[in-house]
């Protein structure tokens, strides 16, 4: 889906949810809704996932089934590639293991990063969802990568800390999130 939409708008301007379509498989669907549309309008939007167990019981499906509709719409905007120079300074990267809430969307998290993330940090993004052995009933782990870059100089250890500490402390507030021990 984000490849698609690469092609032909800014992934900055949408966000995943769960998907509400009743044949698609609750927690391996979702909904792409722009940032600034209502819930209403949700449901309306691009929407991909595996078909629901028992619809795929009904047509005999061997393997999973995936769907995936996507509005033309949002596949004719195009916006031409800006050039933003490549910074000649080093990234540093952050990992945090995070204890939250089963219920709460990645979408949300990296919004709250967004939110409360300096103006160097260039990307954030979940890179693991953990529930199992070792982590709490109606909790879940999940591993969140930062990259924290300033185009003009190099940042300093101290820096990139107070800034982890800041998202830290934003999803702490926001989203019930808890650093897991190491």
């Amino acid at each position: 889906m984000e490849a698609i939409l690469k092609l032909s708008s800014n992934l900055s301007d949408f966000s995943y949810v769960d998907s509400q379509q009743a044949y698609l498989h609750p927690g391996q669907s979702a909904s792409l809704i722009r940032l600034d549309d209502s819930a209403e309008k949700a449901l309306k939007s691009a929407y991909f996932g595996q078909l629901h167990p028992q619809f795929q019981k009904k047509i005999s499906a061997v393997y999973p089934v995936y769907i995936a509709e996507i509005p033309f719409s949002l596949l004719e905007e195009r916006q031409l590639p800006k050039f933003s120079p490549v910074s000649t300074y080093p990234q540093s990267r952050r990992d945090l293991s995070l204890l939250v809430p089963e219920g709460l969307s990645s979408s949300e998290l990296l919004e709250v990063c967004k939110q409360t993330g300096p103006d160097f940090l260039q990307r954030s993004w979940v890179f693991d969802v953990y529930q199992g052995k070792g982590v709490e009933s109606g909790q879940k782990s999940v591993g969140l990568g930062l990259i924290f870059q300033e185009k003009s100089r190099t940042l300093t250890d101290e820096e990139i800390d107070v800034a982890t500490s800041g998202i830290v402390a934003g999803l702490r507030q926001n989203c019930s999130a808890e650093l897991r021990d190491a």
